[in-house]
């Protein structure tokens, strides 16, 4: 290179770095324009060593709001139920305003437009209901194409009616293109040209289904004007196997309406039915049948039951006949049907029969068919009871005793004769006649009629005042045990449909004789009864009766001395203990409590005796005594027995301590934490619930317990009600964020949860 080309160089390189040292910093100015030149692609690749931070947008924790909270333990919740109501209520609280939503939906449904249809219809209706018939068909035929099947049946049957009625003929000008057109031009021709016409008419109809709808529609015009010959013209004329049938019954219900009987039954002869139509032809018959019985024809009546293939239905025509019979008083004929007639399960038609012949025959002063009719009803049967029972009672009301005896000893089966001295018992009892009575039920077979006519006749003495008579009957007779006759409570309703509760005799007879100052008496009324069960029933019922009446000796003797099982023992003197406490006599039942060395007897003397200070107002003794209890489950119930009173008294702190105290495995535990809980959220109280709802073991209890308190902590009042808190509680809308007191709460019950 020459030294000319070298100082080149350097005069170049030295200029250059001057003007880059000597460039001065360009001053602070606007935005560059949009003219700025793209940066290259190698410029746009990041640099491989520096890492990349990317925004992430994380979710809310459930604690955090009042609606994640709520959503949260409503889906933690065990069932499917508890999952429901905490999301309905959640759902409650995003419901728009209910008004506004009201308006909205009157506004979407009476904006539409009404659908011509419905209105032509509806006056349609108006227009048949004011008589005006020939206008209402022609307000069916202005309803637009298609019509549903309901119109045209509805149209149909107003031509029909239109011109039996009025006379009036629609020309065919009145009648659209439509579906009933052939219908209304059939109609025209039969009126003015006749039934051969409109059936040649017909043929020119190609499809055979409109064919046939067209010559139906105009058989009930003709067998409303009795023309039963041209109906039947008609009806012939239909192909459809089905369809003709339905018009052949049309025309034969006719003519059994207007007596031509034996037309009807050739026509329904004519018949052979589908399974689909089998039961038109049997109703049919039926109703044949029971004309016939309604005109006294019955042999002809009977004739055509015997071609009713329907078991039910050919009962019924059988049940009429016998009934007619027994009108007519033909009682024999009627005895000798009945035995032809069934019962079903809808329909006691054979036990109706006798029950009606058994009645009828009494009342004509046959007796004689009155037993036979008895004699022939099936053993054992209700009805024949029933049948006994309406006998002895017609020959008593006619001060006849000695013929009702007769009458009871000319029965074949002994049960049917002792349920009629029974009855003869009963209704002697009744009238007051206890001696005649009693002899009566005595001569009875040892036996339920013979303990039921006895446990009658004590209850009628006793309705009468007369408590020694009933305390010796019982006594008499103890091995027939009376008072088990009815010994559970039954249920009646008066004439106003008010149910009551009948009262066993022998809790009367009981209460009457402590009331009395017989307690020797009433204690040997228990042991006249048979089954142990009830035995100590009826004791149990005693002792309390006793100890009212201030027999605490004797109560204390039934208690400790009274021999049966350990187990009935047990049920006697917790009884006992419960008596005496409830009468006042604490004392006497610590004192039967030791006697037996019971401690468990004891501590529920002393829970007893709690309950009885609680419904007292003394709570502070009833709490005292509380603490004095050994046994750990009366001691929990007379805990939880405090615990209602004491939030009632907004004794909360006291309430807290008792609850905090009771058997922490106890059901009965978690029963008063969940009142407490209900009743510190409506005092405002919710840091306490929510610790009380946190520390619930029962994880079923636990968590509805917990939804809750998060529905109490996530909302407030709509308005504040100073009257109710009841309206307060259940006016409420959801907050719209946590102060941080209630955050941490949120966040204890979310923890809560998810530990356990």
């Amino acid at each position: 290179m020459s030294s000319l080309s070298l100082l080149w160089l350097i005069y170049v390189g030295l200029c250059t770095g001057c003007e880059s040292h000597l460039r001065p910093t360009p001053a602070p100015g606007p935005p560059q324009s949009q003219t700025a030149t793209k940066p290259s692609s190698a410029e746009l690749v990041p640099d491989q060593s520096t890492p990349i931070t990317v925004p992430v947008q994380l979710e809310p924790a459930p604690w955090e709001t009042p609606e994640g909270l709520l959503m949260f333990v409503a889906e933690h919740q065990l069932t499917d139920e508890d999952r429901q109501k905490g999301l309905q209520q959640i759902a409650r609280y995003q419901q728009p305003d209910p008004e506004a939503k009201m308006k909205w939906i009157a506004e979407r449904i009476f904006s539409q437009p009404v659908d011509p249809s419905y209105q032509l219809s509806r006056l349609s209706q108006k227009l048949s209901d004011e008589g005006k018939t020939a206008q209402a068909i022609r307000v069916v035929q202005l309803i637009p194409a298609p019509r549903t099947q309901r119109q045209d049946v509805f149209l149909q049957d107003f031509q029909a009616r239109h011109m039996s009625a009025s006379g009036i003929v629609l020309n065919s000008t009145d009648t659209p293109p439509n579906t009933n057109s052939q219908c209304v031009s059939i109609a025209e021709i039969v009126v003015h040209s006749g039934v051969e016409a409109a059936i040649e008419k017909s043929r020119k109809i190609e499809n055979p289904a409109d064919r046939d709808a067209a010559l139906s529609c105009m058989i009930p015009y003709l067998t409303d004007r009795t023309e039963f010959d041209d109906a039947l013209k008609l009806a012939e004329a239909i192909q459809a196997p089905d369809q003709q049938i339905e018009a052949w019954a049309l025309i034969a219900r006719k003519q059994i309406k207007a007596n031509q009987l034996e037309v009807a039954i050739r026509l329904v002869d004519r018949m052979n039915p589908s399974e689909e139509t089998y039961f038109i032809k049997q109703n049919l018959l039926f109703k044949i049948a029971s004309r016939l019985v309604q005109t006294g024809q019955l042999n002809r009546a009977l004739q055509l039951a015997e071609t009713v293939k329907d078991p039910e239905l050919q009962n019924q025509v059988l049940e009429s006949i016998v009934l007619k019979l027994i009108t007519e008083h033909q009682f024999q004929q009627a005895l000798e049907l009945c035995q032809q007639v069934k019962n079903y399960e809808s329909d006691s038609a054979k036990d109706y029969c006798f029950s009606a012949l058994v009645t009828h025959s009494i009342e004509a002063g046959q007796l004689d068919l009155t037993l036979k009719v008895i004699n022939t009803v099936e053993a054992d049967s209700v009805e024949k009871w029933f049948a006994i029972d309406d006998l002895i009672k017609h020959l008593l009301e006619t001060q006849k005793l000695d013929q009702a005896l007769q009458t009871a000893r000319k029965f074949e089966n002994d049960e049917d004769r002792w349920a009629a001295l029974e009855s003869i018992s009963e209704c002697l009892a009744n009238q007051g006649r206890f001696q005649q009575a009693l002899e009566v039920a005595e001569s009875i077979e040892k036996g339920y009629k013979k303990q039921s006519a006895l446990a009658h006749l004590a209850e009628k003495q006793f309705q009468c005042g007369q408590l020694e008579q009933v305390v010796n009957l019982l006594l008499k007779h103890a091995d027939s045990d009376l008072l088990a006759d009815d010994f559970e409570p039954g249920l009646y309703h008066d004439a106003n449909h008010v149910w009551h509760t009948t009262v066993p005799l022998y809790e009367q007879l009981l209460t009457a004789l402590v009331a009395a100052r017989k307690s020797e008496q009433a204690l040997q009324m228990t042991e006249t009864l048979q089954d142990e069960s009830q035995k100590m029933t009826a004791l149990q019922f005693l002792i309390p009766l006793l100890a009212e009446a201030g027999y605490y000796d004797r109560v204390i003797e039934l208690g400790f001395n009274y021999t049966t099982d350990e187990d009935d023992l047990s049920e006697l003197q917790s009884t006992a203990v419960d008596s005496l406490v409830d009468a006042g006599e604490y004392q006497r039942a610590i004192d039967l409590a030791r006697l037996t060395q019971n401690d468990v007897l004891r501590a529920r003397a002393r829970y007893r005796q709690v309950k009885r200070l609680v419904g007292q107002g003394k709570l502070e003794p009833a709490q005292q005594l509380s603490e004095t209890i050994d046994d750990p489950e009366w001691k929990t119930e007379s805990q939880l027995a405090l615990v209602s009173p004491l939030i009632e008294q907004q004794q909360f702190n006291k309430a807290i301590l008792i609850t905090q105290k009771m058997e922490y495995y106890s059901r009965l535990k978690t029963e008063a934490e969940e009142k407490l809980i209900t009743a510190l959220l409506e005092a405002g109280r919710v840091t306490e619930a929510t610790n009380m709802a946190c520390g619930i073991w029962i994880s079923s209890a636990r968590l509805p317990a917990l939804f809750e308190v998060a529905n109490q902590l996530a909302s407030e009042p709509t308005l504040q009600s100073k009257l109710s808190s009841e309206f307060s509680r259940k006016n409420r809308r959801l907050k719209t964020a946590f102060t941080p007191e209630e955050q941490q709460l949120a966040r204890q019950i979310v923890k809560t949860i998810q530990d356990k």
